[in-house]
């Protein structure tokens, strides 16, 4: 199964590029999402209870720690 990473998910470029992925192929999507910038979290709210979609929060000038990857 192929694993995407969207880096500023919660964006408005972002938040097409997830929903267009999800609709159109089978790959499971990780959107990291630091919120230092105009990222809004409503844009994902739909995808909540998507199961091929995972939200990490994390902001990518920091060290990246175990809890993150996965």
């Amino acid at each position: 199964m192929t694993k995407v990473l969207v880096t500023g998910a919660a964006g408005f470029i972002g938040a097409h590029a997830v929903e267009a992925f999800l609709k159109e192929t089978d790959w499971n999507i990780v959107g990291l999402v630091s919120f230092r910038h105009k990222g809004c979290p409503l844009r994902l709210e739909h995808l909540r209870d998507n199961s091929r979609f995972r939200i990490v929060f994390h902001d990518l000038q920091a060290p990246v720690s175990p809890r993150v990857v996965y």
